[in-house]
This record gives C-alpha cells, sequence and structure tokens, in this order.
C-alpha cells in the first residue's frame, strides 16, 4: 500500500507551477524491492528511482534518496505527535559528513543561538547564558556565579545539546529542544573546549579537550555523556611530533571531512602541525607539519584559527602567523596533508591577532545558501568572501561593535551589538535577512532589529558594576549558532 508524504494529492494532469516527472510502467517483481518487513527499499520508475528508503519503529518513512535525471538528492522526514509529516529537509548523502558538524541542521538545532555573557558585581564574578530555539522570538537563561575566564572557547551544538566548557568554571549543558532545562554546574573537567561531534559506528559521539595536551573522546551514543577517553597521538619520526607528546602544542581548531577528525595547532617551539583521526577521536595521526629549519614555515602558538569548510571551494582553512616574517597568511588544504600558502591576510580578513585560544571571538562562518564566508572582526562592519582569501565589505549599518554573526537555517544572518550606558547592558540582536534560491542567495545589508535583551540592567546578583566588556575584547559576549563549522 502506497503511503502519499505531502499536503494534497494534485489530480490533474496540467496546471500547477512544478515539472511534471514522466515515469515509466514497472512490475512489482523488477520495480520495487521490499524487506523482510515487507517495507519498501527501493522503486525503479524508468531512469528515476527512490532507494536508501528507512523506516522507524511505527512503520513511518525516516529518510530516501531521490534520483532524477542522475542527480541524486537525500531527504529527511519528521513527524509530529499524531504521526504526521513536520518537516522534509534535504540531508547530506549517507556517509559523508556526521550531522551537526556541516552546513546541515538537523530538526533540533534549527532555530537556536546561544549568548554567553561574563560580568562582575561588586568586585565578584557572575555569568549567564542567553539561549533560544526559536531564533530568539523566546529565549531562557541560565545564571551562574564565578565564571571567570568563561571566554574560553567557542561552543559545541551536536545533534541534541549545547555546550559550553568555560577555561576555569562552569560547564554548561543545554538540551536544545529545551533549553530552560540546562544544567551550569553539572559537569566536571575540561572536557569539551575545541569540542565537536563524530560517528563512532554510525551513532553520534563526542570529542574534545583542552587547549594544549589531553584530548578525549566518547563512544556513547547519549550525547549527555562527557567524552572521557583518552585519545592517543601518533607522530611522525619526520616531522614536529617527534614521539607522539603533544606538550606545548595549542590548537587552532577541529573540524570533520569525509568522517575524519581534522586537527591544527602549533608547538611552543616553532613548529606547525596537523592531525587526522579515522576512528573518531580515539588516535590522531601527524599529517603535515612545518617549522623547525624550515625558513618562513614555523606558527606561533595561540595565534591561529583552522576550521572546516566541507562544502566552501576549500574544505580545510587555516589562517595562522607567520611567526618567521611576523605576518598572518591564509593556507588551504583539500586533504589536510598538501597545504597552500595563499599568502598575507588582508586588512579586512579574519583578526588573528585576538584569536587567541583557537578563536573563540574570530568565528568565520560559511553560509551555503549564499555561498560566501562571514566575519567580523568585531567593528562596525561585517565581511564577505567567495574564497576565504579575499574579502570585502558587506554591511555597514553604523550599529557599533557587531560581535559575531550567527547562521539561521535559511541562511539569514543574525548579530550581536551590545548598549552600554553606565550600568545598563543590553544586548541587541539585528538579523540580515535572506531572499532568493540556495546556493545564489543574497543577504539584505540594513540588518532588522528583532530582540533587544535588558536582563543585566538588574541581576539577581545584585547591581552590575563591572559590565560585559570589563576583561576588553578577550572576554565580551558573542553570539553563536549551530552547525559547528567555524
Amino acid at each position: 500500500m502506497a503511503r502519499f508524504v505531502g499536503l494534497s494529492i494534485n489530480k490533474g494532469k496540467q496546471g500547477g507551477g512544478g515539472t511534471i516527472t514522466k515515469t515509466d510502467p514497472f512490475t512489482r517483481a523488477s520495480g520495487i524491492s521490499t524487506d523482510s518487513n515487507n517495507n519498501v527499499t527501493a522503486v525503479t520508475l524508468g531512469d528515476n528511482s527512490y532507494s536508501n528508503i528507512v523506516y522507524n519503529s511505527d512503520g513511518l518513512i525516516t529518510e530516501y534518496t531521490e534520483s532524477i535525471g542522475g542527480v541524486d538528492k537525500n531527504w529527511e522526514l519528521t513527524y509530529d505527535s499524531n504521526n504526521l509529516v513536520s518537516t522534509i529537509a534535504e540531508a547530506l548523502p549517507p556517509g559523508t559528513q556526521a550531522q551537526g558538524l556541516t552546513e546541515d541542521f538537523t530538526p533540533k538545532q534549527i532555530g537556536c543561538m546561544c549568548i554567553c555573557v561574563w560580568y562582575e558585581v561588586s568586585g565578584s564574578n557572575y555569568g549567564c547564558t542567553w539561549f533560544t530555539n526559536d531564533e530568539w522570538a523566546t529565549h531562557s537563561t541560565l545564571w551562574f556565579s564565578n565564571p571567570e575566564g568563561m571566554g574560553g572557547q567557542s561552543p559545541t551544538f551536536s545533534q541534541d545539546y549545547f555546550y559550553w566548557d568555560t577555561y576555569f568554571s562552569p560547564r554548561i549543558l543545554i538540551p536544545l529542544d529545551n533549553p530552560g532545562g540546562g544544567n551550569s554546574q553539572g559537569w566536571s573537567g575540561s572536557y569539551m573546549k575545541m569540542g565537536g561531534m563524530a560517528n563512532y559506528n554510525g551513532t553520534p559521539s563526542l570529542y574534545g579537550g583542552q587547549y594544549s595536551g589531553t584530548r578525549y573522546y566518547s563512544t556513547s551514543s547519549s550525547l549527555n555523556t562527557i567524552p572521557s577517553n583518552n585519545s592517543q597521538f601518533i607522530g611522525d619520526p619526520n616531522g614536529a611530533n617527534q614521539g607522539g607528546s603533544t606538550s606545548q602544542l595549542y590548537w587552532d581548531g577541529f573540524g570533520v571531512f569525509n568522517n575524519k577528525i581534522y586537527g591544527a595547532g602549533s608547538f611552543a617551539g616553532d613548529w606547525r602541525v596537523v592531525y587526522m583521526s579515522a576512528d573518531n577521536g580515539q588516535t590522531f595521526n601527524e599529517i603535515y607539519s612545518a617549522g623547525g629549519t624550515t625558513s618562513g614555515l614555523e606558527g606561533d602558538n595561540m595565534y591561529g584559527i583552522f576550521r572546516v569548510y566541507p562544502e566552501a571551494p576549500y574544505p580545510l582553512m587555516w589562517w595562522v602567523k607567520n611567526k618567521q616574517q611576523n605576518t598572518y597568511n591564509t593556507f588551504t588544504s583539500s586533504d589536510g596533508v598538501n597545504w597552500t600558502d595563499q599568502g598575507v591576510i588582508p586588512n579586512n580578513g579574519p583578526n588573528i591577532g585576538s584569536s587567541w585560544y583557537g578563536g573563540a571571538y574570530g568565528n568565520i562562518i560559511h553560509n551555503k545558501h549564499t555561498g560566501k564566508f562571514y566575519h567580523t572582526r568585531n567593528t562596525i562592519y561585517i565581511y564577505e568572501s567567495t574564497d576565504g582569501i579575499s574579502w570585502s565589505t558587506f554591511s555597514s549599518p553604523g550599529l557599533g561593535a557587531i560581535w559575531n554573526v550567527a547562521l539561521a537555517n535559511d541562511g539569514s544572518l543574525f548579530g550581536l551589538v551590545w548598549t552600554n550606558n553606565g550600568n545598563s547592558h543590553h544586548a541587541n540582536i539585528y538579523k540580515w535577512q535572506a531572499s532568493g534560491s540556495s546556493p545564489n542567495k543574497t543577504l539584505n545589508s540594513s540588518p532588522s532589529l528583532v530582540k533587544t535583551i535588558t536582563e543585566l540592567d538588574s541581576t539577581p546578583n545584585g547591581t552590575n558594576t563591572g559590565g560585559v566588556d570589563n576583561y576588553g575584547t578577550m572576554y565580551p559576549a558573542h553570539i553563536y549558532g549551530p552547525p559547528y563549522n567555524w
């Protein structure tokens, strides 16, 4: 029995604005494949076909691959409590990327963003996290104390949770479908700095660790479980990491490409190095190094941003300091092994000088809907690039310093602007609306104000006397959102 997925059935032979795909006659013997439960797993209609059909425990289709004219597209379906279709979203081909690590959003990630705030009250440190799962139509607030050094690192979004592991404490865990149910004190240890999500034996798992040295991985499909297994690092005898030690290695970032985890950073001893894990963080092998006696190629610890952008022209990008020449250069790679120096970062490019600890506040976002990169440099401008090498001004709205941009599911951008007036610290959230069709959407260069948060005017901990910018440019609050592709 056929199952119709959609809003209505068009019984007419003409009309409508879409294209009618002609099909050929078929028989059950040649055109339909079923499994042991008599569920249809593949359908062939002449030159067109539907395959990789996956069902849930209720017998509802959750995934399938559509092939029309030789072009494959993968689709995911979700249902509401009445088993009616709620979303149909295009997905990446099976096995190419772990969800949540590329521009591919999962249903729970859609609409999610966060702002983590450090502030001072009467000489004591406090903090809060504002979190939304509906693009700031509403938000929840978690208040906590003693967030000294909470600037730490960019947060991590998995399929189900948001993680924020600060420099010291606290550690924050928030379920994406229930932001108000977060836990700001339930974690111990520095396990999710430079964190991310990978696929372990077909199920999601976490990896993370500290800025230097120890890394951890998890083999549990429970994404609220801290990754506590130590990763092993294997050095290249002819490279930088002779013997496998990661002492004094400061990471510039991690990311997943073709189901492999890549990480890059620099040793204090001037070596620049890239590691790769093919077993979801259990072991990392050194695959590239430069520096030492190689003129002009050595890195400088704490001065670099490494990110993975699977759908960008260069999937692996590394903006890093060239220590000997005292310049900041853009390096690109397609495999992590072979790297090309694209030259000195222009003045409107990413600001590596303030990207300590892997660029917590130097995020560079790639937007698959527009085919462009975006960053702010914490200025009044937003810059864009088609390749991550050459940059131009996209928006100059005159709002004050814009603290990062976050990507919405439709390709729109959200940015944060602080309004400070004495003890008043308002978070103004702006939206640059996307329009058109992907991958050639355009963004309105003039943003609209969608939210003002004034909760720091009167905090549960007393009168705000320090402000969110007390630590200057290293620890102010920023806006973040999935996916983890920065």
